[in-house]
């Protein structure tokens, strides 16, 4: 779905399973989004990319907050939403 400005909408992440050393997070599905992008704070220095509205980070370190950022992608592969974020702790 496309925003008044024609950009794709905002991600919206939900958090799913938590280990100490892995997180997963999905996100809405949009119809108007051809993929996503994908960086986990600290650790990638750059955007990831994903075809599918998922990801699971692994190799992470117990009792350590990540941030998430996810945005979409259009047809022509640039960045077509605004970033959406979400912070979570792993398990000790």
């Amino acid at each position: 779905m496309k925003d008044d400005d024609g950009r794709v909408v905002r991600p919206v992440i939900r958090v799913g399973v938590v280990t100490p050393w892995s997180v997963d997070i999905e996100w809405n599905e949009d119809p108007a989004a051809t993929g996503w992008l994908v960086r986990r704070m600290p650790g990638h220095g750059r955007y990831e990319p994903t075809g599918q509205p998922q990801w699971q980070a692994t190799g992470l370190e117990p009792d350590t907050m990540y941030e998430f950022r996810v945005l979409a992608v259009d047809e022509d592969h640039h960045e077509a939403s605004p970033k959406a974020v979400v912070r979570v702790w792993t398990l000790a």
